[in-house]
């Protein structure tokens, strides 16, 4: 069976998608596009039923923390001047990044290419230039999702479309409220650290400013 992991879309971001796709429709290439949208964070290709439950084992293992991710700008496989992959890129880099590493190392991967948080538009097969050509003039809306979960999905080539089937799922830890001066944001420990952080500079700075005033006024006063 051929297993991937990724990161679901919702609906209302999958509708855009969707509208993007209707944009690349309208021009003479030979292109074929997904039905559904994911973020693929790992594949593996061919494996056995054993090696597949031994995949959940490890990912049952792993600790996922969630964070809201960003679409970002349109982006092509191998290069702008000949796309054969047709992508919208995703914000924050080092989240994503941190997450497939994360995957990756309970998997006992090793990362053959430079990984890049994507979601496939479409895929072309010729008259790339006239498509690249109008690349530019594609544009998404920045839309925010949470990355709530993890999906174990099997993928069946049928004909010239590929059916995905969820065979586990992992729920992401959802980000903990930060009382205070926070109020109700959802900050994950590396957040609330720095946040903390600039906090207790913009303190120390507001204190050394006023102890300059206050000296500056006995000053005068004297």
């Amino acid at each position: 069976m051929r297993l991937f992991i990724a990161v679901p879309i919702p609906e209302y971001v999958a509708v855009e998608l969707h509208k993007a796709q209707a944009i690349l429709k309208q021009f003479s290439v030979h292109q074929s596009f997904p039905s559904e949208f994911h973020v693929t964070l790992a594949f593996f290709g061919d494996v056995s039923e054993v090696r597949a439950e031994q995949v959940k084992k490890q990912l049952k293992s792993v600790h996922f923390s969630g964070f809201t991710a960003q679409l970002s700008s349109v982006g092509c496989f191998p290069n702008a001047s000949n796309p054969r992959v047709v992508w919208i890129g995703l914000e924050p880099q080092a989240s994503w990044q941190a997450l497939h590493e994360k995957i990756m190392h309970a998997l006992e991967k090793v990362s053959e290419e430079k990984f890049v948080a994507h979601v496939t538009l479409s895929r072309v097969k010729t008259n790339t230039v006239e498509i690249a050509a109008m690349l530019s003039k594609l544009v998404i809306p920045s839309l925010f999702f949470d990355v709530s979960e993890v999906l174990l999905m099997q993928s069946v080539i049928t004909g010239r479309s590929a059916q995905h089937t969820v065979l586990d799922r992992f729920v992401v830890e959802k980000r903990k409220p930060v009382a205070g001066l926070f109020g109700a944001l959802h900050l994950t420990d590396d957040e609330k650290k720095q946040a903390r952080k600039r906090m207790q500079e913009f303190h120390d700075s507001f204190e050394a400013d006023i102890s300059k005033k206050i000296m500056g006024i006995r000053k005068r006063v004297s």
